[in-house]
Formats: structure tokens, C-alpha cells, sequence
């Protein structure tokens, strides 16, 4: 895969359910993101990148213990 002339050594990019990606084999060249409910995961091969919710600052504060193991992507409220 190649991003303006930069060589990003991805053989691709595949959205898969995290029960599919818990069983198949993977291969190193692609990067995964993975559904799992209301979180999506990613990872290169089977080097997992923790978890990442999308919320708006609203949900984020509403939040008691936010999870250390999930990264929080907070993006603006929908008018």
C-alpha cells in the first residue's frame, strides 16, 4: 500500500468482527480493525493496539472511571 509515493509496507486494511479476528490467521502486512459492541480495536497482524471509544466531551465527562486501558477520541457534539 503505498500513501503519496511513501511505501507504508501494508498489504491492506480489513474491518472484521472481533469473534472473526479471534480465530483467523493473520498476516503481519495487514492492519485490522476490529468491532467489538460500541469499541473498535486495531491491530498489525497479531500486534494488538488497545482498545479506542469514540465519544463526545459530554459522554467522556459523564464517565466515573474512565477504563486506563482505552484510548478516548472525543469528537464533536452532533446539533
Amino acid at each position: 500500500m503505498s500513501m503519496i509515493g511513501y511505501n507504508t509496507r501494508l498489504n491492506g486494511l480489513q474491518l472484521v468482527s472481533r469473534s472473526i479476528f479471534d480465530t483467523m490467521t493473520k498476516d503481519s502486512g495487514t492492519l485490522y480493525i476490529i468491532q467489538d459492541t460500541d469499541k473498535i480495536s486495531i491491530a498489525l497482524g497479531n500486534l494488538r493496539i488497545p482498545f479506542f471509544s469514540i465519544l463526545t466531551q459530554a459522554e467522556y465527562d459523564s464517565i466515573e472511571t474512565p477504563d486506563e486501558n482505552t484510548l478516548y477520541l472525543i469528537r464533536e457534539a452532533q446539533t
